[in-house]
């Protein structure tokens, strides 16, 4: 059907895990016809491999898989990149694999068989969560780069500050130093001054 996905949404990445590989094909097939890209694996131990090397922005997991299940591969990928949202999809959810998995960050729930416009309507949801979590550390850098050069510039300042505040200080100082040698010298020249005349009328 397909038909309730707005013409809006973001395209993406996508990591696929599911060991059934029927299953895997069929969802990778659905993602695939909405523009998004996709990347399948059908073992949780490959996909955390390519996912260590080249970073996507939804993961989409199946919950029961031999060697590393679902909940596993999510705490893994959190510690890498706790910003890139993780689904999980299960056909036998139970309350202590949700609760962990909620524990361990997990972004939503596909129960299976799923419905297209359902898987689709979350993925958009978590590509778009991607997207905003990006544009909200390039603004909080482009904020700390502004914040970084205008404290830089007001160092400058200060620094312009105290070096004109210290040559007033020191023209103070000369301007006193000259007072106190121009006053005796004076005081001399007002006193001698006569002299010469007094001694011409001798």
């Amino acid at each position: 059907m397909m038909n309730s996905r707005s013409v809006e949404a973001e395209t993406g990445r996508i990591l696929v895990i599911d060991d059934d590989i029927h299953v895997g094909a069929t969802t990778v097939k659905i993602i695939e016809s909405q523009d998004h890209g996709v990347r399948y694996f059908d073992n949780g131990s490959d996909a955390l491999a390519y996912f260590r090397k080249d970073c996507c922005d939804l993961v989409l997991s199946d919950v029961k898989m031999p060697g590393m299940d679902g909940v596993e591969l999510l705490g893994q990928i959190r510690q890498r990149d706790p910003d890139v949202p993780v689904i999980l999809m299960t056909a036998y959810a139970d309350l202590d694999m949700v609760i962990a998995a909620i524990k361990k960050g997990a972004f939503d729930f596909i129960i299976k068989p799923f419905d297209p416009d359902c898987l689709m309507a979350a993925i958009d949801k978590g590509v778009q969560f991607r997207r905003l979590c990006r544009l909200e550390k390039e603004q909080a850098a482009r904020l700390e780069k502004a914040l970084a050069e205008k404290t830089r510039e007001l160092q400058e300042l200060h620094a312009q500050l105290v070096f004109s505040d210290k040559m007033a200080t020191i023209g103070q100082l000369m301007a006193g130093i000259v007072h106190e040698i121009n006053t005796p010298v004076g005081y001399v020249g007002t006193t001698l001054s006569p002299w010469p005349s007094i001694r011409a009328g001798w």
